[in-house]
């Protein structure tokens, strides 16, 4: 199964891709929602990971376009902002989007992978 991680956060997307990994799971990584679109269009993907604050394109804008490219896409969305930021409405709006499962950073590398399992499922 083929995984493309979107966090311009080098220690998240890192910290996300090892745990992908030793679970079996392909990743390719993108540090930006372009990198993310170029890395779909180059190989289809089961599982687009996507964190929501990102420079040049952000989360919201790859979610709405991954849904309309690629209808079947499963798509978990993550964001580690802080309540103040938004972060909370941003991930029900991603949700409210076509969003499959959204998750907090902060619960950790683990509840990610298991929203990715529960998604490919």
């Amino acid at each position: 199964m083929r995984i493309v991680v979107a966090d311009d956060d080098l220690v998240c997307r890192d910290v996300v891709c090892q745990a992908l990994e030793q679970a079996g799971y392909r990743v390719e990584t993108a540090s930006d929602g372009n990198g993310a679109l170029r890395a779909l269009e180059r190989e289809p993907a089961d599982v687009l990971v996507l964190d929501l604050l990102m420079p040049n394109k952000d989360g919201i804008e790859v979610l709405l376009e991954t849904r309309d490219r690629w209808p079947g896409l499963k798509i978990v969305v993550m964001s580690g902002g802080s309540t103040r930021s938004g972060a909370g409405v941003m991930l029900k709006t991603a949700s409210v989007l076509g969003a499959d499962r959204v998750c907090e950073k902060a619960a950790g590398a683990g509840a990610i992978l298991d929203a990715v399992r529960d998604v490919a499922a």
